[in-house]
């Protein structure tokens, strides 16, 4: 396996990251607070994840055409998440509508894993940390 990662903590998002690619809500695990959004079709032969960490809160879809990542201003994202007694990055995934993810931290990997293969180990450890 092959991959590449970036990881990036709370409060070091700098500028929006664009993906023109087809994401799909690939996994959730309740018990380590991950979410994984994968695109099998950004790249031929690689599959490129997105996986939040420490999870506290989420308006999702199952599926996003093109996908564009950035940190919530003072926005009502923002102040939902507030409300909602949440504390950690708001990330706005800025589709048409008004989805988030509340979390500690995400990374963003590209891998060669097969289309229904997951790298448990390492999201698991890389959340603990």
């Amino acid at each position: 396996m092959t991959r590449e990662s970036w990881k990036i903590p709370m409060r070091e998002i700098l500028a929006p990251i664009a993906f023109d690619a087809t994401f799909r809500l690939w996994l959730y695990t309740v018990s380590h607070g991950q979410l994984l959004f994968r695109s099998t079709d950004a790249e031929p032969g690689r599959n490129v994840d997105i996986v939040f960490m420490g999870v506290q809160h989420m308006k999702v879809r199952s599926t996003y055409d093109g996908l564009l990542l950035r940190e919530a201003g003072e926005d009502h994202a923002s102040r939902r998440a507030d409300a909602a007694g949440q504390t950690g990055l708001v990330v706005l995934l800025d589709t048409p509508g008004d989805d988030y993810v509340v979390c500690k931290a995400f990374r963003i990997s590209t891998n060669t894993l097969g289309r229904f293969q997951v790298d448990f180990p390492v999201l698991f450890r890389e959340a603990e940390s």
